[in-house]
């Protein structure tokens, strides 16, 4: 099974995946001081429950990062994981687009609300 295979599986067909995902993996060149849109997609993944190794594995093949670029992708991929992992109790960890019922949702400590919207950037 291919990798783009296990994600479909893992998530769904590829067309229905938010627009933003797919540009973010296929033109992002992330990078220490520019990883807001490395951030955006790993919290999808996260979000959908994607496990770690194939959550940068994707990321890193659609980039067609290599050397440096990728190690850190599976750096701050790796921090990210276990920051999101380990705060139980923190609230709006990161948001994520949940494809269930197309709306963005707060990524929240696993002891709280996991159904929370998020609001519009323009209501904040």
């Amino acid at each position: 099974m291919t990798l783009l295979d296990a994600m479909t599986e893992h998530l769904g067909p590829f067309e229905s995946w938010p627009t933003y995902i797919l540009q973010n993996l296929f033109i992002d060149h992330p990078s220490p001081s520019n990883n807001s849109r490395l951030r955006m997609v790993i919290s999808f993944l996260y979000g959908k429950d994607v496990p770690l190794e194939m959550a940068y594995d994707f990321y890193i093949a659609c980039c067609g990062l290599t050397g440096a670029a990728a190690r850190f992708v599976i750096e701050q991929t790796k921090e990210w994981y276990n920051q999101w992992h380990h705060s139980n109790v923190r609230r709006h960890i990161a948001e994520y687009y949940n494809m269930r019922f197309k709306k963005i949702y707060w990524l929240n400590g696993s002891l709280l609300n996991q159904q929370e919207l998020a609001l519009p950037v323009w209501n904040r």
